[in-house]
């Protein structure tokens, strides 16, 4: 076994220094204050602390693993194009094994006395036992054993280890571990990473995907089984794995057991679900059922509960009956809702990998190649889209009467910014309640440090909407929004609140896209931020359309003359002059905008215009 050597330069940044050197700016510095007595410690006793560094240390073997294998990938695509190459070349093209990297196995868990070592010490700091984990991880590296050419490398072979040893810890954990975790975790959900068994569950959760990969299923389906709490121990899981999580374990676990289920009846073994009982794993029926049961109401997000709904075929208004799920209650989801849907036909100028271009036209009608969020900014500004009455919008949707502009076209100015200006909005908002705690002289206890960019609770669903400090704070701003029905009265309000925050150079884009929302419209969108910012924020459309008509004459508004900012006619002449001149530079071999030199070679167009 040959050392480790790393092969990436890692660089810590210091917060302290970058706040000096004005590199990076904390905004929430006045909110933290040092105690005024000793903290309290954040592990009862040096064996838990003990505990919680045996997990620590499982997860950086596991991202070795993971660092070898994608090295190892590399390696393995590099010689397969040198390869290629030497045939073009007309070179006899030489077969070679996958390349090993040096893997480092600090811990000894490849050998049985390493993993019995770490089995006990572990159970050891709630008190012993482990008995019944080592024997059931020999059992099952056993069956992985029995299917070793699954896993021709040694990383894999660790990372499948590491990845069984965590969920025997998790499922034969002592009875004192548990009730640690839900005491400490029960209070400050935002310290789930110092918490062995949640280091152990997002590890077990992490680990599945090479299971999968390598057509370990029943496996997989055990490991998921643990981790979504499937049979008791809900109250535990709820705490240790974050609610997004949560749904995607379902949702795998769910692929896992119907392809256990069509392998079974494939084989001709009898009924899928006796030999699923029989393996230890329950039946998709069961599954669900259990899944998406209204009592275990919140264990998953509503989003993925809708895909299980859709997988067993159920309405969402069948399954929650007439008490539907708090999230949908808080958010105010619409079971019965259907987007609007807009048709439009296009070229495609570029086929295979890679992101899809068509045949657009800009504003003086030149033909040029384009992706699809500009292509609908353009059909939506050219008066092409919105589809208007008496064109059918899809078997779902209700076509808009919408009356044609003076002097044609849509008017509809585009940001393709994935949501950037929503999420600005929100940064803005939850920026000035913090300064109202600041202000209130109340400090939070959970910043455990001047430099940090956000609340720890925000990425804590649901826990920081309704019970952190800043609840009440959270409901008043939403009762306000919901009650400025008018461009004026929201204009009032957010203004100023923008003009004051780092965004003034934006205040009034922020402002107008705030109007166009509507005061209901932005406390809905900042709802679902404040329940859940890392699953909402994460799927916003990529792209907002926003114009201004004049009531009386049904006028487009000159965006530039009354908003300016990046709407601005100087700022617009200078990205077209821009596009212009990019289209000047080497465009041998283009077509429709196309680069056809680079479109096989696999090299990157922006590289080639970067020369």
């Amino acid at each position: 076994m040959k050392p480790f050597r790393p092969t990436s330069f890692h660089r810590a940044d210091f917060p302290p220094l970058l706040h000096f050197l004005k590199q990076q700016s904390y905004p929430h510095m006045s909110l933290y204050s040092p105690p005024s007595s000793p903290s309290p410690p954040l592990f009862p006793t040096p064996l838990h602390f003990r505990a919680w560094c045996l997990s620590a240390e499982l997860r950086a073997v596991f991202d070795h693993t993971v660092e070898c294998l994608e090295l190892r990938s590399a390696l393995a695509a590099k010689a397969r194009q040198a390869g290629r190459l030497a045939k073009a070349r007309g070179e006899v093209e030489r077969e070679e094994d996958p390349r090993e990297v040096d893997l480092l196995d600090l811990l000894g868990l490849l050998d049985p006395e390493g993993r019995g070592a770490l089995v006990a010490a572990f159970c050891g700091c709630y008190g012993g036992g482990g008995d019944a984990a080592g024997m059931e991880l020999g059992e099952a590296l056993e069956e992985l054993e029995g299917s070793a050419e699954s896993f021709p490398a040694e990383a894999e072979r660790l990372q499948a280890t590491v990845t069984l040893l965590a969920h025997f810890l998790l499922k034969h954990a002592p009875e004192a571990a548990k009730k640690e975790a839900i005491r400490t975790l029960g209070k400050e959900p935002h310290k789930r990473h110092l918490c062995p068994l949640a280091v152990l569950a997002l590890l077990a959760y992490d680990g599945v995907d090479l299971l999968e990969k390598k057509g370990q299923h029943r496996l997989a389906a055990e490991v998921l089984l643990q981790v979504c709490g499937y049979g008791g121990g809900l109250e535990l899981v709820r705490l240790l794995l974050p609610r997004r999580a949560r749904g995607k374990a379902w949702d795998r676990l769910l692929i896992d057991v119907l392809t256990l289920e069509r392998a079974a009846k494939k084989a001709g073994g009898g009924d899928a679900g006796e030999e699923g009982a029989k393996s230890g794993v329950p039946s998709s029926a069961d599954l669900l059922a259990f899944a998406l049961d209204p009592k275990r109401d919140g264990h998953i997000p509503h989003c993925f509960a809708r895909v299980l709904a859709r997988k067993a075929k159920q309405s969402l208004e069948k399954v929650y009956g007439k008490t539907p799920c708090r999230e949908a209650v808080e958010l105010g989801i619409r079971f019965d809702w259907r987007p609007i849907v807009d048709y439009s036909l296009a070229n495609s100028v570029k086929e295979g990998q890679g992101k899809s271009h068509f045949v657009g036209h800009d504003d003086e009608r030149n033909f040029r190649a384009q992706s699809v969020e500009k292509l609908a900014i353009e059909e939506y500004g050219l008066g092409n889209l919105p589809l208007r009455e008496g064109k059918d919008n899809g078997d779902d949707a209700t076509p808009r009467a919408l009356p044609p502009l003076e002097g044609g076209g849509g008017g509809w100015k585009g940001f393709h910014d994935e949501g950037g200006h929503v999420r600005s909005l929100f940064r803005i908002l939850f920026n000035h309640l913090m300064e109202s705690l600041a202000e209130a002289d109340e400090p939070d206890d959970s910043f455990l440090s001047p430099y940090m960019d956000t609340h720890p609770m925000l990425h804590c669903a649901e826990t920081f909407y309704l019970h952190s400090p800043l609840s009440p704070k959270i409901k008043t701003l939403l009762a306000t929004l919901t009650s400025l029905t008018t461009p004026e009265t929201l204009t009032a309000f957010l203004h100023p609140i923008i003009t004051a925050s780092p965004d003034r150079s934006r205040a009034r884009t922020l402002t107008f896209v705030a109007c166009g929302l509507g005061g209901k419209g932005v406390a809905a969108i900042v709802r679902a931020f404040f329940y859940d910012f890392r699953h909402f924020s994460s799927g916003l459309p990529d792209l907002m359309l926003i114009r201004g008509i004049y009531a009386d004459t049904n006028e487009v508004v000159d965006m530039g003359a009354w908003v300016g900012e990046s709407f601005a006619r100087d700022r617009e002449r200078e990205g077209e002059v821009q596009r212009h001149l990019s289209m000047l530079g080497d465009a041998e071999g283009d077509f429709l905008g196309m680069a056809g030199e680079n479109q096989w070679s696999g090299q990157n167009r922006g590289a080639r215009h970067r020369r």
